[in-house]
């Protein structure tokens, strides 16, 4: 599969797609990889170096005409979803000109409004090949949509790429930490909105005993809208809780290695990056049945928790076990490490590899 060109139509850049485009280009492909946007206030990234180089596409007449050359000279053209008008044009270029391509796209909640449901629908059976973000993605649009499974691959976002060996010596010693009554380190990265589930966690610690909070030590990265609410509300009920903000991503890293536990408690999140980072790095992920990416690769109280999205009850009541359990902890972050190795960049490959057939 050596030199064959691939195009690559995104949203905006992120360290997972930088991360894929370098291992395909270490794997011989050619890669030509352009977003729609650059980095946005979502992702406010100040320190966000990529190894390569990647474009910005800025609805030029240069740029349009270079990405319409680039998808003729392709073996394969990836796009992800219809997030713009060239996106569409592009997959029906695609189809036009007898052009091998793919959406690459999350499973998302089936929308209410008839247009847009027709829409998805109509553009989903006109692509000849789906790369869905996680398995649990693809149950989700066979059932929405009747979208053959057959049609569908697994093409989740990689995981960022950690050393190996640090964090197995990390690991090791806080299993012995927390053996010896050190306080559990959870981790929460998630934006302050609505979807994220911070009611949930809220209500699920405003019913904790104080000597099982106590057991905690939490740090929460990420800022949004509701910030200043949900800051207010866990502090009712937690002291021992440290907010951080948005950080930068090596900070975010370096955040995943040094927890014991990372919680996800996002209501509706069409894949979920960070909960993969976790368990990539031999970390116990408790998260809800929300997030596509949990739903595909944990299996509950196996490799890591999963609790029904809303109810916080579940939510304290696994909190509680972890804190009167610590010696699982681990325990549980060992077989996440495992199930993650299933998901190297080579996975995608080979993804990318039968689309080339």
């Amino acid at each position: 599969m050596e030199n064959k060109k691939i195009l690559f139509f995104n949203a905006v850049p992120m360290p997972h797609s930088i991360l894929l485009h370098q291992k395909l280009v270490d794997a011989g492909y050619i890669i030509d990889f352009w977003y729609y946007k650059d980095l946005t206030n979502i992702y406010p990234w100040k320190k966000f170096n990529a190894p390569l180089k990647y474009n910005v596409f800025n609805n030029s007449f240069d740029h349009i005409k270079k990405v319409i050359t680039s998808l003729f000279q392709s073996d394969l053209v990836i796009i992800t979803g219809w997030h713009t008008r060239f996106h569409v044009v592009l997959m029906f270029l695609s189809k036009l000109f007898g052009k091998r391509y793919a959406l690459w796209l999350d499973a998302s909640n089936e929308p209410i409004n008839s247009f847009k449901k027709l829409r998805n629908i109509t553009l989903l059976r006109l692509s000849p090949l789906l790369f869905v973000t996680g398995e649990y993605g693809i149950k989700q649009l066979n059932k929405q949509y009747g979208i053959a499974v057959n049609k569908m691959k697994d093409f989740p976002y990689l995981c960022a790429d950690f050393d190996s060996i640090k964090v197995r010596e990390i690991n090791e010693k806080r299993k012995n930490d927390l053996l010896y009554g050190s306080k559990i380190k959870l981790l929460i990265s998630n934006r302050f909105i609505e979807r994220k589930g911070y009611n949930t966690i809220i209500n699920a610690f405003s019913i904790l005993p104080k000597e099982i909070i106590n057991e905690f030590q939490i740090t929460v990265l990420g800022t949004g809208l509701k910030f200043d609410k949900y800051k207010n509300e866990l502090l009712n009920n937690i002291t021992n809780i440290d907010f951080l903000g948005w950080v930068e991503y090596d900070t975010y890293l370096r955040c995943l290695t040094e927890c014991d536990i990372f919680l996800h408690a996002s209501l509706d999140e069409p894949f979920g990056i960070p909960p993969m980072d976790a368990m990539f790095c031999g970390k116990l992920v408790i998260s809800s049945d929300g997030v596509v990416s949990s739903m595909s690769r944990i299996i509950n109280e196996i490799n890591g928790f999963i609790y029904s999205k809303n109810d916080f009850h579940e939510l304290a009541s696994i909190l509680s076990y972890l804190a009167n359990n610590r010696w699982i902890i681990y325990q549980l972050g060992d077989k996440a490490l495992e199930t993650s190795k299933s998901y190297s960049y080579e996975y995608n490959i080979r993804s990318i590899q039968s689309a080339l057939l």
